[in-house]
């Protein structure tokens, strides 16, 4: 990994506004807007979603009714259970996100930083670990923090996003 970097404001995308605002306990007015975009994305998300679900399961059950294709009918059916699942997962995080928008309010993480690289089948994750609690990070984030330095750490409560962080000294 490379050297970590002084400033993390770029990489982890805030202001010296927003960093006052979290030091305060609370969403700066950018942030509140970030997670409205985010909210508006996973809304839309869904719906493109939905439709094409449902047209494709009415399509396959419709089809497996009129030619009696038992495999059409439950592949219609199976898309059913896929959508019912998708648009949950989705709702959930559309729900944490309308949450955390509305208390306005930051988690604030302080203690000395861990950083993680948890391997797998499908790639790499990182994570910096603080307070036996992990926060989900780019490499590009993870890699501006020093091992075992202490900073504080800014995400919003439910979803967990990293909204700001500090060296402290």
């Amino acid at each position: 990994m490379t050297a970590p970097a002084v400033d993390l404001k770029p990489a982890v995308s805030f202001t010296d506004s927003d960093l006052r605002a979290n030091r305060g306990g609370k969403l700066s007015a950018t942030q509140i807007a970030k997670l409205n975009k985010d909210k508006r994305r996973i809304a839309l998300i869904a719906l493109a979603l939905f439709a094409i679900f449902v047209m494709l399961s009415t399509a396959l059950i419709y089809v497996g009714q009129q030619a009696q294709n038992a495999a059409a009918f439950v592949g219609g059916f199976i898309l059913v259970l896929t959508n019912a699942l998708t648009i949950g997962i989705l709702g959930r995080e559309f729900m944490r996100l309308d949450s955390d928008q509305r208390a306005a309010a930051v988690d604030v993480l302080a203690g000395k930083v861990d950083r993680v690289i948890k391997r797998g089948r499908r790639g790499d994750r990182y994570l910096l670990r603080i307070e036996n609690q992990d926060v989900y990070v780019t490499r590009e984030i993870l890699e501006c923090f020093e091992q075992g330095a202490r900073y504080r750490l800014y995400r919003t409560p439910r979803s967990q996003i990293l909204l700001s962080a500090e060296l402290q000294s």
